[in-house]
């Protein structure tokens, strides 16, 4: 099994995975990643990555890798980051050891993608977790995902500057749905046992880490095999089809003023200097249109208000991104009443 690649050396650590005890230790690990989406599909490993894709090899081999790396074995408490710079640190450059270390306490979470820039940067919006949205720095990942994706991801902060690791995992909008009501159903479950604290949501995901995997292992078996998973809707009852509809600005137009005229529009919240969530009217006591075989896909910010659309300003256009082509032909006309 291929390994994933990092902007980071690690390498040596790597290699060192190799050797006793933390041999047997990945071994089981990659097992946990692997082997309950295996059981419950009546489908081994091989013939998993044979429909998904050889090249999701290396990437799930770096999930279950990096969650080793955060763990601590029984009976001492020994973790193989701080075991690796304990005896072979001294070969290591003081950038990679300071990733290593800042990787070792991460956990994997569920994020919502936005404010992409390409090559640069994007905000993540942890839906499992009540944290404040954060930009990481990204190159690789931001060449193609949009606003509005999922991702399970673990978010690295070496020295105050932000990125993420090399094991991410894209997961479709109904994926991401599963993924929430598990996450609820788990911090449901250890209320009756004393060893997590239900709201210690950064203990829970860090027990979590198979989870992501195997649920992600499932959701893209769902989407190469059809008719097992429901068709998605919006709040609105409508198809979940995502569209990004550009505006060329006009001869003339002049960009800081239209950003102010932006920043003054009630029903525009800004995230940024240049990217803006445009909230729906709240109705009250209104649920989520879902049909018969259908699951419902809400967006909403922090206090719970639906959001319409994303708008973000990218050099000489407005771009608007929606979920549904009925939204679409309103966010064209101007209005989401």
């Amino acid at each position: 099994m291929s390994r994933s690649k990092s902007a980071h050396d690690l390498s040596g650590l790597m290699k060192y995975a190799d050797r006793a005890p933390w041999d047997e230790a990945l071994a089981e690990m990659l097992s946990a990643h692997l082997d309950p989406a295996s059981e419950a599909t009546g489908l081994e490993p091989d013939a998993i990555f044979e429909i998904i894709g050889d090249h999701w090899q290396g990437p799930l081999w770096g999930c279950a890798f990096e969650d080793l790396l955060t763990q601590e074995l029984e009976p001492d408490g020994r973790n193989l980051v701080d075991d690796y710079l304990k005896r072979r640190g001294w070969n290591e450059k003081a950038p990679n050891k300071a990733y290593m270390r800042a990787l070792r306490d991460t956990v994997m979470s569920l994020y919502e993608v936005s404010e992409v820039v390409p090559g640069q940067s994007m905000t993540l919006r942890d839906l499992l977790r009540d944290v404040a949205p954060v930009t990481v720095r990204e190159h690789g990942a931001t060449q193609t995902l949009v606003n509005w994706d999922k991702i399970a991801a673990r978010v690295v902060d070496v020295n105050g500057r932000h990125g993420i690791s090399g094991a991410l995992l894209p997961f479709s909008a109904e994926g991401a749905v599963r993924v929430v009501d598990a996450f609820s159903r788990l911090a449901d479950e250890t209320q009756d046992t004393a060893e997590l604290d239900p709201s210690d949501r950064d203990a829970l995901l860090g027990a979590s880490g198979p989870m992501f995997t195997n649920m992600w292992l499932l959701d893209c078996l769902g989407k190469a095999m059809p008719g097992s998973a429901p068709d998605m809707v919006n709040a609105d009852g409508d198809d979940l089809v995502f569209h990004r509809i550009v505006f060329p600005l006009a001869k003339g137009v002049v960009g800081k003023s239209l950003i102010r005229r932006l920043n003054a529009a009630q029903w525009l919240e800004p995230a940024s200097d240049s990217f803006w969530n445009w909230l729906a009217p709240a109705t009250k006591n209104k649920k989520p249109q879902a049909t018969k075989g259908k699951r419902a896909f809400v967006t909403t910010m922090d206090d719970g208000t639906p959001v319409f659309a994303n708008v973000e300003l990218a050099g000489r256009k407005l771009i608007v991104e929606v979920n549904s082509a009925a939204r679409a032909e309103r966010a064209i006309t101007g209005s989401c009443g």
